[in-house]
């Protein structure tokens, strides 16, 4: 079960894109890495 809740978390942050506001169609993981470099 682990693995499975590993593999979302994963498609989550990193593959499917985010249709938020300010997210441009990024993923979450490129948006709060482009944010770590900026702040």
């Amino acid at each position: 079960m682990q693995a499975d809740v590993d593999l979302w978390i994963n498609f989550y942050n990193k593959e499917r894109t985010h249709s938020g506001r300010y997210c441009y169609g990024k993923t979450p993981m490129q948006t709060w890495e482009e944010k770590q470099r900026i702040g």
